[in-house]
């Protein structure tokens, strides 16, 4: 949800660039993930 409501408060015509992505586990069994990213919006 917060990408969305950047995206709409942005506007029209903005553009973004992946600068990183990655998964790590979320836990000890390794049964889930967290996915982490970041990105430039110009």
């Amino acid at each position: 949800m917060p990408s969305y409501l950047t995206l709409k408060i942005l506007g029209e015509g903005v553009r973004g660039a992946r600068l990183a992505y990655d998964t790590c586990p979320a836990d000890k069994a390794d049964m889930s993930a967290v996915t982490i990213g970041g990105v430039v919006f110009e």
